[in-house]
């Protein structure tokens, strides 16, 4: 008659084992990747290379809020994003919303509440107009008339001399004006969009933030402190299988 077999004692390490490598590899993994793209920074040049995805500049509070609007005039783009207004997708130093933009003799001129800029044909400013020179701001619109610029304010519309110098009211006189139009298309966005971010975020700095769990906002030191304490019960958990499976087969 055999003896029975003795009974052998259940493991508790081996499930808990199992269930903590299986919470832990994902961020394992997470940290680990980050941590392997942040050594080699300076080989790969991280940072200077540029990420200017719309929900990462959005993520970093770096898009413009609001809808985009504007116009064309000749082939010169004008539009306002967020306060900010842009010529050829190029941002200028100008106070005041933008009311719009016409033709002038020897240019373009971009008419904000507040502001005249003078733009020669190829988009470079030549001059800029302020409250000193101008009619009474705010400004309500402009127009052109027989290569006069006309500005409108409260009093009526303002013709502009060649020069620029003077401006001639002409309460009694109506002139078509060019609305702003929204700007829809995400080809005409994305240069205005990586512009409002100064070209974007370097991609180190997006992967430190990554490895350090800045995304996750304040629960990240405790997803962290909770990653920590699984990874030390799962090196505890594995030391012991280890020996018990090494007495087993002696």
């Amino acid at each position: 008659m055999t003896a029975a077999p003795a009974k052998q004692r259940p493991r508790r390490a081996r499930p808990w084992h199992r269930i903590l490598g299986a919470l832990t590899v994902l961020p394992l993994a997470w940290v680990t990747i980050t941590g392997w793209l942040l050594n080699h920074t300076v080989d790969w040049r991280l940072d200077q290379r540029q990420i200017d995805h719309p929900w990462i500049l959005e993520a970093y509070g770096m898009t413009p809020s609001g809808k985009a609007s504007g116009l064309l005039v000749e082939n010169h783009s004008i539009m306002e994003w967020d306060g900010q207004i842009f010529l050829n997708d190029k941002p200028l130093d100008v106070r005041g919303k933008l009311i719009g933009a016409v033709l002038d003799r020897q240019g373009l001129a971009v008419v904000t509440e507040s502001a005249v800029l003078r733009v020669s044909r190829s988009g470079e400013v030549v001059e800029t107009l302020d409250e000193l020179a101008l009619p009474e701001t705010p400004l309500l619109a402009c127009a052109t008339h027989d290569g006069s610029v006309l500005l409108k304010n409260a009093e009526g519309w303002h013709e502009a001399s060649e020069d620029w110098l003077e401006f001639h009211l002409r309460p009694e006189a109506d002139f078509p004006t060019t609305p702003l139009t929204p700007v829809e298309d995400p080809d005409a966005l994305k240069p205005l969009r990586r512009t409002w971010a100064q070209g974007g975020l370097p991609v180190s700095r997006v992967v430190l933030d990554l490895h350090a769990g800045r995304f996750l906002g304040p629960f990240a030191n405790y997803f962290y402190d909770f990653v920590s304490l699984c990874t030390m019960i799962l090196c505890v958990t594995g030391v012991i299988l280890f020996f018990r499976t090494s007495r087993r087969t002696r």
